[in-house]
């Protein structure tokens, strides 16, 4: 982007409190989770892609106490031979086989 002078943040029109289905059949799933109650994995099928944003990081910092840390059971929930990368907000994308071992490691 050259420039934020035109840019703007639309209000959502749709809204889902479980999965949503895109027309291009990517899916939105609501997990929640610690560091946020509204965080939303993208489930790309064709691609084997699950983008899990920091659904699973801890607490912000400003809620966060002694011994909080990620939540792997919550990834390990999300982990599935039907997606084959996992890509989190502040990491280099994962394998499948990378993703399991770190959360067992």
């Amino acid at each position: 982007m050259d420039s934020w002078d035109d840019f703007v943040v639309l209000p959502p029109t749709r809204t889902f409190t479980d999965e949503l289905e895109l027309p291009t059949g990517v899916r939105l799933r609501h997990v929640g989770g610690r560091h946020a109650p509204d965080s939303t994995v993208v489930l790309v099928p064709d691609s084997a892609v699950m983008l899990l944003g920091d659904c699973f990081y801890p607490p912000p910092a400003h809620l966060r106490q002694d011994g909080d840390g990620p939540d792997l059971a919550l990834v390990r929930r999300l982990l599935g031979d039907r997606y084959h990368w996992y890509v989190s907000s502040h990491a280099d994308p994962m394998t499948l086989d990378e993703a399991r071992a770190a959360v067992e490691g």
